[in-house]
């Protein structure tokens, strides 16, 4: 059966088209043009816009408008823009029936399997399931995953004893595949950066393709006949090469709604309008982009308008939008402050920080530093037996070319478990479980420069444990004096918060990490102490930092000081 379509005209942005499809998919607040002649709407609803960063906005927007619809959260939808992964991740979404499908004109060009060949390019996992190990990592293969000796990023898979990993793309997950034999005996998921699996077991996981999978079918010829398409204004399926037989575009129609005026933080004004409109019963929906700022709108527009004349509503939303035919006024922070934000697409992990071993960046041959054993260089994954390993600790004297395991590991009879391989001076080597690989540092030294190894016989490295000790005791006992002196010293009482500072702390878009709540915290009570203040923040690029010394800025500013920059 054709697929319906139509091209809109009079959707000024992310906010309407919105509120239109989840119109369309809740069956509420339609307008009537819409579905003429359709006895129902075809699913899934097909939004095709010319340019990705109008299609993130309207996904953001989904969510924030999704309250206006009683959803507790927007619907599944498959998006196809330009990123590789998220396509894949958009199939798998429509593999599982996805309501909405959101693409951009380029990503209606690109391969696209057939819902029959992306079904048996999938292979659902279960425990006690009969699937060799080589089998499976053939699958991971064949479906574009990566070997790696340790998974940290999607599209990644290892292989280590009785163990498969592997990280699919949707959902972004890392999965643990523990065999028995030739069986899989259980699935669960895991962390990543401490490679520890979570104590929870999983019935099932799906294992899906980490790429594209080769076709001779492009995304708009596996669309073409599904369900109901909404088609951006300036713009023509016809120009991609659609069957006119297939992807018929009906004449366009005009929603019909507008761009709202914008106040730049004229609360008078904003109140005045927004009273104008709830006695033309017009429903006024006021978002903030979070808690902070809608407190403060709350704050400012108080006892300016009627009860009930406005709703307050936090999502993100980056643009609003006037529905004459539904008697709506949706207003953002766009329109209400003129500001915007527009939030990091792809999330990255904090690493840890001081030398603390990461998986990604050791390599054989790398000097590692062990807890309680010193100096050592990394010689890779070995698998070890543990029927004859003996577990011990405080070493025994051995013959030279010794093998040995780890404390902590007491695994069941004849279990074999993957084990870091460390080198120490005299050819020694220790054997550190998996399940202890957080004894193990990256050694930090000077730029080629090659540590003398620790040896397993000897006490030289607790004696270099206990100078460490003695010298950061003395270093701790002058630090002490140092802030006993300062402490002595009077400084500067910086006022409390005022109203300035609440709103300055309130414009920032993004909710605090705790750490950013703690360093900004523990920055007010120096300054309100009168005491000389002497702290360092430290963090990773993109973390906050420039917030917690704007706001001790705005501080010293609002009593009257200066900072330097």
């Amino acid at each position: 059966m054709p697929a319906a379509s139509l091209r809109l005209t009079g959707v000024p942005g992310a906010g309407a088209w919105a509120h239109l499809c989840l119109g369309l998919l809740t069956g509420s607040q339609l307008p009537a043009p819409l579905l003429k002649g359709l006895p129902s709407l075809p699913k899934p609803l097909i939004v095709v816009l010319k340019d990705e960063e109008a299609l993130e906005d309207l996904a953001d927007a989904l969510a924030a408008l999704a309250p206006l619809f009683n959803l507790k959260a927007p619907p599944r939808a498959a998006f196809f823009g330009e990123d590789p992964a998220g396509r894949t991740a958009a199939f798998e979404h429509l593999h599982h029936g996805a309501e909405l499908v959101l693409a951009t004109a380029e990503a209606l060009k690109a391969e696209a399997p057939t819902a029959r060949e992306y079904g048996e390019s999938r292979l659902v996992l279960r425990p006690r399931q009969g699937l060799r190990r080589a089998e499976l990592a053939e699958r991971l293969q064949s479906l574009g995953y990566r070997r790696v000796d340790f998974v940290e990023c999607p599209g990644e898979y290892a292989l280590r004893g009785a163990v498969v990993d592997f990280f699919p793309v949707e959902p972004p997950e890392p999965v643990r595949v523990l065999y028995e034999d030739d069986r899989i005996e259980t699935l669960k998921h895991f962390d990543v950066e401490t490679q520890a699996g979570n104590p929870n077991y999983l019935d099932e996981a799906a294992l899906i393709p980490a790429v594209g999978l080769k076709s001779d079918m492009s995304l708009l010829g596996r669309l073409a006949k599904m369900g109901f398409w909404l088609v951006e204004e300036g713009f023509a399926l016809g120009a991609l090469g659609a069957p006119s037989a297939q992807v018929g575009l009906a004449a366009g129609l005009d929603l019909g709604a507008a761009a709202p005026p914008v106040f730049r933080a004229d609360v008078a004004e904003l109140a005045r309008q927004c009273a104008a409109w709830s006695r033309e019963g017009v429903k006024v929906r006021l978002f903030s982009l979070n808690r902070g700022e809608d407190e403060r709108l709350q704050d400012l527009l108080e006892g300016r308008l009627p009860e009930g004349a406005v709703q307050f509503l936090i999502g993100p939303l980056r643009k609003g939008f006037l529905l004459p035919s539904e008697k709506l006024a949706a207003l953002s922070s766009a329109e209400i402050f003129e500001r915007s934000y527009r939030p990091p697409r792809r999330w990255e992990a904090r690493h840890p920080g001081g030398g603390r071993l990461r998986w990604g960046e050791l390599r054989k041959g790398d000097y590692v530093v062990h807890e309680a054993h010193g100096v050592a260089r990394y010689l890779g994954l070995q698998p070890v037996s543990t029927a004859s390993a003996p577990v011990a600790e405080p070493l025994p004297p051995q013959p030279e070319g010794r093998r040995i395991l780890g404390r902590g590991a007491e695994p069941e009879p004849e279990a074999v478990m993957d084990c870091l391989t460390l080198e120490f001076r005299g050819g020694d080597r220790l054997f550190i479980p998996m399940t202890d690989f957080r004894q193990v540092q990256k050694f930090v030294g000077a730029e080629g420069h090659r540590p003398r190894l620790s040896s397993l016989d000897s006490k030289s490295w607790d004696e270099v444990k206990d100078r460490v000790r003695e010298g950061v005791r003395e270093l701790a006992g002058e630090l002490l004096r140092l802030q006993a002196e300062r402490a002595a010293v009077l400084g500067r009482v910086f006022e409390p918060d005022n109203r300035m500072e609440e709103e300055f702390a309130e414009s920032f878009p993004f909710e605090e990490t705790p750490d950013q709540r703690k360093a900004i915290e523990d920055a007010r009570s120096d300054m309100q102490s009168g005491r000389p203040m002497d702290r360092v923040v430290v963090g990773d690029v993109g973390f906050g930092k420039t917030e917690v010394a704007m706001r001790a800025a705005l501080k010293c500013a609002a009593s009257g000081a200066q900072t330097a920059v």
